[in-house]
């Protein structure tokens, strides 16, 4: 008898076990992702909703007379339709901008389920790796960027990118790149997108006339999105600083999981173990078109750690946001892609080994999720309360950080919309 029978079960029967097992961890990750967005949901315009609204508010031309004025070094243009739309139409409560967030969210597993479908892998490994793509990404940080309106920004980015990303690696450069530039539109991160789609085409072994219109085409995109744009009152942060801010950032959400991340070891460590990870990767020449999808990843995320750590070092002691993690996501799918790729020689000679490791990680990567959403609902319960209190007419300086910078704007638009007689939640 076969040694790998001797337990009585077939590799066949183990691997279909891990599927299901695999497939149970994936379906209690989204639980957690639907609790979390449910207890998060936000109805109030808070933060960076105070401008949009006040834009709006102040537009004698109504909403399309605002889509095209900047805030915070970006063209919001996607938020300047959902955030009013929210208002008009659901007293505030995020289902416009939750569901489109949710959807572009879904595509950071649906673009790279489909490359690993086509990947000519192992059947059950291409499961459990739609599986752990489902549990890296449908998580809490992707809760927080649904439920509240203004973190719509980051799903856009991210999204729009990596079906963007996804375009190009099937050789379709001008739906990729026109996709690259409505991430822009969501957040200025997108444009990293237009550096990355000609490096692709050039290390794709692209005609150089696709590769000079790609450069061009960007280019243009890239100044007429900066034209008349205000600078930022940055300043250039430390290298070490830097670099520790960006490596944090690559790490996240795990990162974020301690209020000493920024200093500890701990913190930074993960994420730039990813990021070098990311660099060796890129030093392959991309052959199949999920490698070129991975290597489209791996620059994203870096490139957006890089523009967090030149311009977000200042801001909340020098950690990075939770909700920045969409922003890194594909990098961390690009790696994932490229291990279950590289693990194909084990999982047809050594399965059970393949499958243990997978099963491993499905597990670390759900036990991540349930700690980080119990965090999460926990954190929010004194933004809840500061709302409260400014409802009920409190304007302590220290409600600033919850409801906006300036209390006085803040008054001013909720006054104008019940004035208006747009209902919120009060």
């Amino acid at each position: 008898m076969d040694r790998l029978q001797l337990d009585g079960r077939t590799p066949m029967a183990r691997t279909q076990g891990l599927i299901r097992i695999l497939a149970a961890l994936a379906v209690l990750g989204c639980g957690v992702f639907l609790w979390v967005s449910a207890r998060m949901a936000v109805c109030h315009p808070i933060l960076d909703m105070i401008p949009l609204l006040n834009d709006w508010l102040e537009s004698p031309s109504g909403i399309a007379g605002t889509l095209w004025l900047p805030l915070n070094e970006h063209h919001l243009v996607w938020l300047r339709i959902l955030t009013p739309a929210d208002f008009l139409l659901t007293s505030g409560w995020p289902v416009l901008s939750g569901v489109s967030s949710l959807l572009l969210t879904a595509s950071l597993v649906a673009v790279p389920a489909w490359a690993l479908w086509r990947a000519g892998m192992e059947p059950w490994l291409r499961y459990a790796g739609v599986a752990l793509l489902v549990l890296l990404v449908i998580a809490p940080p992707a809760a927080e960027d649904t439920a509240i309106v203004i973190n719509g920004v980051y799903a856009q980015a991210a999204g729009f990118a990596m079906l963007g990303l996804g375009a190009a690696a099937a050789g379709r450069w001008g739906i990729g790149f026109v996709l690259a530039v409505l991430a822009a539109r969501g957040n200025g991160v997108g444009l990293v997108m237009l550096p990355i789609l000609p490096w692709l085409a050039w290390r794709g072994g692209n005609r150089p006339r696709v590769v000079l219109a790609l450069t061009l085409a960007g280019g243009a995109a890239g100044l007429i999105y900066l034209a008349g744009m205000p600078r930022g009152q940055h300043r250039l942060p430390e290298l070490w600083v830097a670099l520790r801010y960006a490596a944090t950032m690559l790490g996240l959400p795990a990162s974020h999981s301690s209020h000493v991340a920024s200093m500890a070891v701990l913190g930074w460590l993960p994420g730039a173990v990813l990021g070098a990870l990311g660099m060796l990767a890129l030093a392959r020449r991309p052959e199949t078109p999920i490698e070129r999808l991975a290597q489209g990843g791996i620059l994203f995320g870096l490139g957006a750690a890089a523009l967090g750590a030149l311009a977000r070092t200042d801001i909340a002691g020098g950690l990075p946001a939770l909700r920045y993690t969409l922003l890194v996501l594909p990098l961390q799918i690009g790696l994932l892609c490229l291990a279950l790729q590289w693990a194909q020689p084990m999982a047809r000679r050594r399965p059970a080994v393949a499958a243990t490791i997978l099963l491993i990680l499905g597990v670390a990567l759900l036990a991540q999720s349930a700690l980080a959403g119990r965090a999460m609902v926990a954190a929010l319960a004194e933004q809840r309360e500061a709302v409260m209190r400014f409802a009920a007419g409190d304007r302590s300086i220290g409600l600033e950080p919850f409801i906006y910078p300036d209390l006085g704007l803040a008054e001013k638009v909720w006054s104008d919309l019940s004035a208006r007689g747009v209902r919120f939640c009060r």
